[in-house]
């Protein structure tokens, strides 16, 4: 894991951590699995804070439409 090594990276609450190495996108869905799953297996010694930043909106047209017209609705 070398580039853990040159980066400084820093936890601003608690001893664990776990980040991404690399850009996606996540739905509510996918995160909302992910805290269950993480919950199930703490049980009641800690707990989870998770940090997203979903301050980017998608637009998707319909299927029908065709070229132009300006831009589709927010999807997600």
């Amino acid at each position: 894991m070398k580039l853990l090594e040159k980066k400084n990276f820093f936890l601003s609450l608690g001893h664990f951590g776990l980040q991404s190495l690399a850009a996606g996108k996540l739905n509510f869905k996918q995160i909302e699995a992910c805290r269950r799953t993480i919950r199930r297996g703490l049980k009641k010694k800690g707990f989870i804070l998770i940090k997203s930043f979903t301050g980017t909106p998608v637009t998707k047209k319909p299927l029908a439409s065709r070229m132009g017209k300006g831009k589709g609705s927010i999807s997600f």
